[in-house]
């Protein structure tokens, strides 16, 4: 049975579960991220599986029953001889630039699944971005678009707009889309009252709000409706407060 089968398998099967058996777990889509490098922050638990007749199949099965269970838990990932299996709160998405939070220095995983990556994301590492000054240097742009973050950490896994200056993050998409829904991750504390400018223009004052953020929570999820077009995307804070951008996901419509 080749990976691709397991893992068919393995969400059949938990999707059946949860529809008979109710309780607490929630049903999830979760998206295989390349990576196999082993990050230690966020962590939520570790845990190692007993000895299983059927050693490829239960192991994902169980990591992601384990990762639905907790509310806080957003990514899962299993060790290469898949005995053990590590739960985070990391919000990662397929462009996560493994070589800027990745550690090469320990056991890396076989693969980790996340539940906050979209499989239709645009945004990748590379694409250009502009802000208002940051708090420091280690805090730039372009961590809203590693493709990691966890917002439990002091680690710079975010831009962070310095205080008493009007603060904006834009991001430019290199091609004119139409987009359904945008997932941003930021500080409950630094990212609300926040306004969403999405257009063709390279003036983000003269595209229109799409949208606005008033209380953050954290996960934050814009649903568009209607759908807006546009190439430039602009996130700007109604505050001089410092300004919180940890991740940023932009998904076009079908």
């Amino acid at each position: 049975m080749s990976t691709a089968q397991v893992v068919h398998w393995v969400w059949c099967y938990l999707y059946a579960l949860v529809v008979v058996a109710g309780g607490s777990i929630q049903q999830s889509t979760f998206f295989l991220i390349p990576t196999k490098y082993n990050v230690e922050d966020c962590l939520l638990a570790k845990t190692t599986f007993t000895s299983s007749p059927y050693p490829k199949m239960l192991p994902y099965f169980q990591c992601a029953k384990k990762c639905m269970a907790d509310k806080n838990c957003n990514l899962f990932c299993l060790s290469p001889d898949l005995q053990s299996c590590s739960t985070f709160s990391l919000y990662m998405s397929s462009a996560f630039l493994e070589k800027a939070f990745g550690s090469a220095n320990l056991t890396p995983f076989l693969a980790c699944y996340s539940s906050w990556a979209h499989g239709r994301n645009l945004i990748t590492s590379t694409m250009r971005v502009k802000s208002s000054a940051p708090t420091v240097e280690s805090s730039s742009m372009n961590k809203a678009i590693d493709g990691i973050c966890c917002l439990s950490s002091y680690k710079s896994y975010r831009f962070r707009g310095a205080t008493n200056q009007s603060n904006e993050w834009l991001v430019d998409l290199q091609q004119v889309v139409t987009v359904a829904e945008l997932r941003i991750v930021g500080s409950v504390t630094y990212f609300h009252s926040v306004s969403i400018h999405f257009g063709n223009s390279t003036d983000n004052a003269s595209n229109p709000v799409i949208a606005k953020i008033g209380a953050g929570v954290g996960d934050n999820r814009v649903y568009l409706k209607p759908k807006a077009t546009g190439r430039y995307l602009t996130l700007k804070s109604a505050t001089r407060d410092m300004f919180d951008v940890c991740e940023v996901q932009v998904i076009p419509v079908i």
